[in-house]
């Protein structure tokens, strides 16, 4: 279990990003999570320069579009999109205490390291525009790299999702996908022999200048680090690896309910801000 702390106050939430100041009812939202641990991401998220762009998006959106169905949508990619920035962050800071020596990629470095690999697949847009895959290929939400014996090791994958079911208890597309990953399978699309795995690797050592110039797979103790929130507040879980399915299960200090009211805020307060906008005479 995880150790629920004092709620810290709007002026704390401030402090750490002013910008929050504009969002009223976002700043409710992520206050009401009751997690210091949270309000630090969440500002770490909107220093951003893409959550600037984001934002951005979203107000054009809203004075463009107000049909229900529309604005739906546009939710939907904004949950996905906060909600691998922050499962990245979270998996960052829990991925160290079970694999020690270990990196992991952002999501955006993440989708650059596939692009360089697979040069060969065609690269698809996601949320809105906000995310990049590659199709025809399973894409994982964050790659683990481990410093190990003077080599540089692939030793995980991510998959951030705000569905709570565990990858033995998802629909069959889903739970393929997961044990694609689980399984290391995941290794051979991103590890092609030649001049794309020196790139790679120099698009690793651009990132990360400690890494070493041998770029492998540790498949004996590869993982699935699988991040998604409580299915409840009742009992709340940090983390635990499962060594019999190799994953190593992190959770987020909220409900998918409880981030909803922060996505909602969101967009409530945009819309707030776009009706106080004088119009132009």
């Amino acid at each position: 279990m995880t150790e629920r702390v004092g709620v810290p106050s709007a002026v704390e939430l401030e402090a750490e990003v002013p910008i929050w100041r504009k969002y009223p009812q976002t700043t409710r939202a992520i206050l009401d999570l009751g997690s210091r641990e949270a309000i630090s991401i969440f500002a770490d998220i909107a220093r951003e320069q893409k959550s600037a762009q984001v934002t951005g998006d979203l107000r054009e959106f809203l004075l463009r579009e107000s049909s229900q169905r529309s604005v739906f949508g546009i939710r939907q990619a904004l949950a996905a999109y906060f909600f691998e920035e922050y499962a990245y962050r979270l998996a960052r800071s829990r991925v160290g205490l079970y694999l020690p020596g270990s990196i992991v990629l952002s999501p955006p470095q993440s989708a650059r390291a596939f692009q360089i690999a697979r040069p060969d697949k065609p690269t698809v847009i996601a949320h809105r525009g906000w995310a990049q895959a590659k199709g025809d290929l399973k894409n994982p939400d964050g790659i683990v790299l481990t410093r190990r014996r003077g080599k540089t090791l692939i030793s995980g994958v991510c998959e951030y999702t705000l569905g709570t079911r565990n990858p033995n208890r998802l629909e069959p597309k889903k739970k393929k996908q997961t044990q694609h990953f689980r399984s290391g399978e995941v290794i051979k699309d991103i590890l092609v022999r030649g001049e794309r795995q020196q790139e790679l690797w120099r698009y690793f050592q651009s990132l990360f200048p400690e890494m070493s110039a041998e770029l492998g797979a540790s498949l004996g103790n590869f993982r699935l680090i699988y991040v998604r929130p409580q299915r409840s507040m009742d009992d709340v879980f940090d983390s635990q690896l499962v060594d019999k399915s190799r994953t190593l299960y992190i959770y987020a200090p909220f409900t998918r309910e409880q981030f909803g009211e922060v996505i909602d805020g969101l967009v409530e307060d945009t819309r707030s801000l776009l009706s106080k906008k004088p119009s132009v005479s």
